[in-house]
């Protein structure tokens, strides 16, 4: 019993981070699933329709709903194929750290970028003018 709660309430925490389109097709999967599975392909204009409103008062584009979906049956079959093998399922991958997150290591210290190189010979002599193209004709 108390491994169930604990499950359940590991599962409320994932999916608090989970966008409300993501958490409304979760508990609503097998209704949905047996609809798209009676269509020759899934009508996301159908399912944006028939979905609840965002928090923003607006209709979830069908684009939004496809891509929770497709989100949606990963983590699904990831959860069933350790439950299957009864394994933990391996947190989703989190986003990349942004630079001002990141520590640097001496192995990782940032690269500053190359200086350009100044030599005394790139100069040209004080006597001649840089825009007088006639000292360089052959006569």
């Amino acid at each position: 019993m108390a491994k169930a709660a604990l499950g359940e309430r590991l599962l409320r925490t994932a999916l608090s981070s989970r966008s409300d389109a993501y958490r409304w097709l979760r508990e609503n999967h097998a209704e949905i699933a047996a609809a798209f599975a009676s269509q020759s392909r899934p009508s996301w204009r159908a399912l944006a329709a028939n979905a609840p409103k965002a928090k923003d008062g607006n209709n979830y584009s069908p684009d939004v709903l496809r891509k929770a979906w497709g989100r949606l049956e990963i983590d699904l079959k990831r959860e069933a194929d350790a439950k299957q093998s009864g394994v933990q399922p391996a947190p989703p991958p989190q986003p990349p750290a942004t630079s001002a997150t990141r520590s640097t290591s001496p192995s990782m210290r940032p690269v500053s970028p190359r200086q350009p190189v100044h030599r005394d010979d790139d100069d040209p002599p004080p006597d001649t003018d840089p825009f007088d193209f006639s000292q360089n004709l052959k006569g």
